[in-house]
């Protein structure tokens, strides 16, 4: 039985298995190579072709290929180049996924998509050029990448499936495209290096979890109607859904909800960035508008303190508060400025001893 089995090996002369312009296996055993050509004429690169062929370095694929299958390439630790042809249109899933050795890959603009893993557990991947047709990017496509410190996005995208980024630890700054509607649950969790991350003005939804775990996060552009809102807030991972829903389709209810579900610290930055852009946060201040003063003097934002009084949105009970909560700021230390520009609209009840407590 091994003898015949062994007689048959023999036989195969060629390391590649092609049938009906597909190509089903890579024999390794044939050509033991360190750089692979595919043979002209094929089409398809079936399922697990090349899969832990962990001598090959570099693979060059011929124009005419449209498919690369699931899995098939997958595990080839060895490999560091791979050039794809122009007439490509389909890489499926896990197609490269634990090349540990990749460090740049071109997909051409002829790819319309890419299956779930395609690129995950790259761990060198560093260089990406993404296919202008994508619209969305898998779950998982480049997760575990730890070395991709940046990505630019095809214009055309407008999702980003579950994890697709997760664990990518080396990424800093990430800027979305206009068109983007969508970026599911936990796809850039876990990117510990990420500072910030610019949104566009059509984005939809951004799932609270979509950067869990980003614990470096300082700064979220939100791009609106009249230009750029900028938190700083840690709490703010979580909210950004809520955020850009708001910027998109601003309403009193929406602002109440916000004020009942958000972190205080979030909603007054929140606030303080807009309150003069938006009609309905007049609505807003003639209810919280004593708290937001709290969070200005607190802050020493005389600027804005200043703002909000000219509004007029205030009552005079809750300028009167907020007058004593910037005495009490002065008495622990703090800057007198707002306590004198309070009194410029409000005089307190005991004016003698406010004026000894400056």
């Amino acid at each position: 039985m091994f003898d015949r089995l062994f007689s048959k090996k023999k036989k195969i002369t060629s390391p590649f298995h092609i049938t009906d312009h597909v190509l089903y296996r890579y024999h390794s055993f044939v050509n033991d190579a360190l750089s692979v050509t595919v043979p002209d004429g094929v089409t398809e690169i079936a399922g697990f072709a090349f899969e832990s062929c962990n001598r090959i370095e570099q693979i060059t694929i011929p124009a005419g290929v449209r498919t690369i299958g699931e899995g098939a390439f997958a595990g080839c630790r060895s490999l560091r180049s791979v050039k794809l042809p122009s007439t490509l249109e389909t890489i499926e899933k896990d197609a490269f996924a634990h090349c540990s050795s990749l460090r740049a890959i071109h997909v051409p603009d002829g790819v319309v998509r890419m299956g779930e893993g395609v690129f995950r557990e790259c761990v060198m991947l560093r260089d990406i050029r993404l296919s202008a047709e994508l619209t969305q990017i898998p779950a998982q496509a480049f997760s575990g990448c730890k070395q991709l410190s940046e990505i630019a996005f095809p214009k055309r995208l407008l999702g980003i499936q579950e994890r697709a980024f997760q664990n990518c630890k080396a990424l800093t700054e990430i800027t979305f495209p206009a068109g983007l509607r969508m970026i599911y649950p936990g796809a850039f969790s876990n990117c510990k290096a990420l500072r910030s991350v610019t949104f566009a003005e059509r984005i939809e939804t951004i799932d609270k979890e979509a950067f869990d775990s980003c614990l470096n996060l300082e700064e979220m552009h939100f791009l609106h109607r009249q230009g750029c809102l900028t938190l700083h807030n840690p709490h703010m991972r979580r909210q950004a859904g809520m955020i850009a829903e708001f910027l998109r389709r601003p309403s009193t209810s929406q602002l109440n909800w916000m004020h009942a579900h958000c972190a205080i610290g979030l909603m007054m930055e929140f606030v303080g960035e807009l309150f003069l852009q938006y009609p309905v946060f007049e609505d807003y201040l003639h209810d919280f508008g004593d708290r937001f003063g709290r969070f200005l003097i607190e802050a020493e934002d005389s600027e804005r303190l200043l703002e909000l009084l000219k509004t007029d949105w205030l009552s005079d009970e809750g300028k009167r508060s907020m007058l004593d909560y910037a005495i009490e700021h002065t008495q622990s230390g703090g800057s007198a400025e707002p306590q004198m520009l309070m009194m410029r609209f409000v005089q307190p009840k005991d004016a003698p001893a406010a004026r000894f407590r400056l």
